[in-house]
């Protein structure tokens, strides 16, 4: 046989010999990258395709705080936006706004400080939200900041407070006396009370122990979104009934703040993670039934890198409305945008700190 037919046939027995050493099974489970297989919800599973999506450019149609000056352009958004404004000065402040920006009211009542995570009455008349006098406490106004009524008592202290969609019980975080951490601090519970702030019980997770730390909001589905504190920086969140009993339960959200649920409960929205630069950098959204789950990013950038907090939706679930550090160092305006990443736009610019807001389909 001639040398070069003997080179020839040597390199074929090393090829066949290599494919021979994968097995038909071996070869069937190998997974492409782009078609990663990730958890998501209770038991489903999605494929992860184009996770991190581009957020198109920013729109400017921003009015400033304490400015009813008409927006540039107006949309056809109805409603009305109410939101707080962190002053370390002048204490925080409370405004209403209508939903493309426009008609700034400063709604701030007197004789209370450290005013923050403001909630609408199902019908936009009334605004709830948590206050400081001698301690936290949930108050009630209406939506031009009169007939201001304090609900709980110095027996309740109060915090991050929500209706209801009926508008009959407002659900509020609180702790009983005595239960305390290791470090003898009060260990937040779930509480719900009559809309006139009568009839306070606590709300007992079935099969939880009794001195769990947690918090809760009401969904628009008239379940009950208990977030189960794991660290600072985690939580373990399940739904529940007015009764406690765990109806749906998730797995733990690496999140500083609770998931913010779409009105239709269908999804949900985490913000920026600093801690994990594995994470989204930018708005994670996702879906119980695990057939979406993406990252809106805003781009990179190291000082400081950019963020975005404080996620609420619109009424319809059309737009997600959020604050975010895009064009500033050290404080955050306040942006809408549709949940796919699309018309981004600046409401308000602000010259300091930004706080939790909501949305209310009425304008009046």
């Amino acid at each position: 046989m001639k040398p070069k037919s003997i080179i020839i046939l040597i390199i074929c027995i090393l090829v066949l010999s290599a494919c021979a050493s994968k097995s038909p099974a071996a070869l069937s489970t190998s997974t492409p990258a782009a078609t990663q297989t990730v958890t998501l919800g209770p038991t489903k599973t999605a494929t992860a395709v184009s996770f991190f999506v581009p957020i198109q450019e920013l729109v400017k149609v921003s009015s400033s705080i304490g400015s009813s000056t008409e927006s540039q352009t107006k949309s056809m958004l109805t409603g009305r936006i109410v939101y707080i404004v962190y002053d370390i000065v002048s204490g925080n402040r409370i405004f209403v706004m209508d939903a493309d920006g426009s008609n700034v009211l400063d709604i701030t009542p007197p004789n209370v400080t450290s005013v923050d995570h403001p909630s609408w009455s199902p019908d936009g008349k009334y605004i709830i939200f948590s206050a400081r006098k001698d301690k936290n406490y949930i108050f009630k106004m209406r939506a031009d900041g009169s007939d201001l009524v304090q609900l709980t008592s110095d027996d309740w202290w109060g915090s991050r407070p929500s209706w209801s969609p009926d508008g009959e019980s407002i659900l509020f975080v609180s702790s009983e006396p005595g239960v305390l951490d290791y470090r003898n601090i009060p260990i937040p519970q779930v509480y719900t009370m009559k809309s006139d702030g009568s009839e306070v019980q606590r709300l007992l997770v079935k099969t939880k122990a009794d001195d769990t730390p947690m918090v809760g909001e009401f969904r628009g589905d008239g379940t009950i979104s208990v977030s189960e504190i794991v660290t600072r920086y985690s939580y373990l969140t399940y739904i529940v009934d007015g009764n406690g009993e765990i109806q749906e339960q998730y797995l733990e959200f690496p999140s500083y703040e609770i998931p913010v649920w779409a009105p239709d409960g269908k999804s949900y929205l985490l913000p920026t993670n600093l801690r994990n630069s594995d994470a989204c950098m930018g708005i994670t959204f996702k879906t119980v039934d695990g057939f979406k789950n993406k990252c809106l990013t805003f781009g990179y950038r190291i000082d400081p890198p950019i963020f975005a907090s404080n996620l609420s939706w619109s009424p319809d679930g059309q737009y997600i409305m959020f604050n975010a550090n895009l064009d500033k160092k050290d404080f955050a305006d306040i942006y809408r945008m549709r949940p796919d990443g699309t018309d981004l736009v600046q409401l308000v610019e602000v010259s300091t700190g930004m706080g939790y807001w909501k949305w209310t389909p009425f304008s009046e």
